[in-house]
This record gives C-alpha cells, sequence and structure tokens, in this order.
C-alpha cells in the first residue's frame, strides 16, 4: 500500500528501523553532529536521548552504517529496572565471556 501511494521501492514500515528512511530533522542532523564529535574526538562515551519513537535507534543505525570500518560496536539494548552494571552486559557485547555467576549469564537463560 504505501509503495504504491508514495512511489517507494521497499517498505516503509520494519521490525528493525531502516536508516534510509530516516528524516533528518535539525534534531537528529544535530545528534548526528554530536555522534560525529564524539567519535573524532576520542570521547570515552557519548549518550544520545529522547523519547520513544523520536529515532535514536534508526539514526544510530546510519551513523554505524556510514562507519562501520572505523568501529567496534557492542550493542546493549532493553535494558530494565533491574539494570545494575553495564559493564558485564558491555563486556558480553564485545565478546567477552562473564564469569560464572553474572547478570549477564542468568539473563541470558
Amino acid at each position: 500500500m504505501y509503495e504504491r501511494h508514495f512511489r517507494l521501492d521497499s517498505k516503509p514500515f520494519a521490525m528493525s528501523p531502516d536508516p534510509a528512511f530516516l528524516y533528518p530533522s535539525a534534531q537528529h542532523e544535530a545528534a548526528l553532529t554530536m555522534l560525529e564529535y564524539a567519535l573524532e574526538s576520542q570521547a570515552p562515551f557519548c549518550v544520545l536521548t529522547g523519547e520513544i519513537g523520536s529515532g535514536k535507534t534508526t539514526l544510530l543505525r546510519r551513523f554505524l552504517r556510514h562507519h562501520q570500518d572505523n568501529l567496534s560496536v557492542g550493542l546493549i539494548s532493553n535494558t530494565h529496572a533491574r539494570f545494575r552494571s553495564i559493564h558485564p552486559w558491555a563486556a558480553t557485547a564485545f565478546g567477552l565471556r562473564p564469569g560464572e555467576v553474572s547478570e549477564t549469564r542468568n539473563m541470558r537463560r
């Protein structure tokens, strides 16, 4: 329906956000600039926040697609109230094995 009406080559709505459909608003452009600056200045940590549905994941996927040859990325998603420490999750995201008793090991079961 959307493809025919808007003359699109592919479906614009999918379970995984597609960076090809990112609308570059002024806020999105500012966020991309901030991410570029963080990468260029070798910032040890960068935070991207926003309301649910504001395009954070799509924006980040666009950024990563553009820089995929220069980065090693560990994705941490679906955090919740019981999320106590980011360290074991970051280690797991980069392929490092947490100890036998860990929050990440328990959550993956």
